[in-house]
């Protein structure tokens, strides 16, 4: 059961995720803004957004964050 919902949340979060990413890299899935601009507030929301949101997985399902982060990187 657990899995099942694991995958559903999966699933719902990561169209929405990679659709508002303004522009998608072949050679590198990783966030490029990833720290604090006064100029550029919003900057690295979308990163601390999903770290937050993998975190938050990963604790209530006792699944490692990086295991969260493959599943999302194959498309699960």
């Amino acid at each position: 059961m657990k899995f099942l919902i694991i995958m559903l949340l999966l699933f719902f979060s990561a169209p929405v995720s990679w659709a508002q990413m303004p522009e998608i890299t072949s050679s590198c899935h990783c966030f490029k803004d990833r720290v604090y601009n006064p100029e550029k507030k919003f900057t690295a929301d979308k990163y601390l957004l999903t770290t937050s949101f993998n975190s938050f997985i990963a604790a209530n399902f006792q699944l490692s964050k990086s295991q969260i982060v493959m599943m999302k990187m194959k498309g699960g």
